[in-house]
This record gives structure tokens, sequence and C-alpha cells, in this order.
């Protein structure tokens, strides 16, 4: 068996499926609007998946809704609010970026598209960052590290044990 987690912008949905792919289990809800409450959603349909089926999953599979992801403290626990792939409040900061580091060298150090040396986007997690230091956001300070793609709040440390991201997290420029 083999189990998944999907998290959209609308819906977050967790199954466990043969290994031919077949169906055994899934559930389905609204997603949340905020880190916390999309990790319990997630954790939560997952658990009555697993405790639908007979044999534990031999492994679990994360989904995410794009670049969305929410700063951590150093317990796992979500110090800000969920920062979404079509959040464009950063369009200033993704200006100023493009026009003091350059277009080439922010591609080469963020992202692993071509996109970059088009636009400097204000939904890039760069972008995002620059833009919370720059408006003195609590979270920064608090900040140890950025949870990604996938069961945003903490959820990833809590199933695998430590947090991963999509590249274009995790090439991103630190907090601070």
């Amino acid at each position: 068996m083999l189990a998944g987690v999907d998290v959209g912008t609308t819906h977050t949905k967790a199954g466990v499926y043969r290994l031919d792919g077949t169906p055994v289990a899934q559930r389905r809800a609204a997603t949340p609007p905020d880190a916390v409450g999309l990790r319990d959603t997630a954790l939560r349909l997952l658990a009555e998946c697993v405790a639908a089926v007979p044999v534990p999953p031999l492994a679990v599979g994360l989904a995410s809704m794009a670049e969305t992801g929410v700063p951590l403290d150093a317990a796992g626990e979500p110090v800000g609010e969920l920062l979404h792939w079509r959040d464009r409040r950063a369009h200033r900061e993704a200006d100023q970026l493009g026009e003091t580091v350059g277009r080439t060298p922010f591609f080469a150090a963020t992202s692993p598209t071509l996109a970059a040396l088009v636009e400097v986007r204000p939904t890039g997690a760069a972008t995002v960052r620059v833009r919370l230091r720059n408006v003195g956001a609590e979270p920064v300070a608090a900040t140890v590290h950025w949870d990604g793609p996938g069961v945003t709040g903490g959820g990833q440390v809590r199933l695998a044990g430590h947090g991963v991201a999509d590249v274009t997290m995790r090439r991103a420029a630190p907090v601070g």
C-alpha cells in the first residue's frame, strides 16, 4: 500500500492505494486558509485513510499548491500566515530584486525555470521573504526554517521527521 496527500488551493485530498494504483481509501475536505488548519486537516484525512486499511502504507507522497509556504519556529510551529502562490503583494520587492541583483544572477540563485530571466515574480519565495523583512513582519525574527509545498505548517516534519521543499523554495534567499 502507498498513501498520498494532495493539498490543493480549494480542497485537500488523501488516499491509500494498492501498488497497482487501485484506491483503497480516500478522503477529501475543503482546504483551510491558515497553516495550522491546513496541517491538521491533511493529517486527519491521512489518518482516516490509514485507519481504513488492513496494513500500513509503505510510503507517503505529498503534493501541494505550487509555491505556498509558512515560516516555522524551532519547534516546527507556524509563526505567520500561510503565504500562497497567488499572493502578489511582493510586486515592489520583485522589481527591486530584478533591478538590484539583476535578472540573470537572480535566475541562477533561485529559479529552475527560464521565467526569472523575463520577470522576477512577486509570488516567488525570495521576493515574499524580502517583503516580510521590509515590512518588519513579526514572523521573520522567529523563523528557523521555511516549510514549503506539501503539508505546510509543520506537517512534513511530523510525517517524515524533517521538512522538504520544492527546488523553487529551497533555492530562495534566506529569511532575515
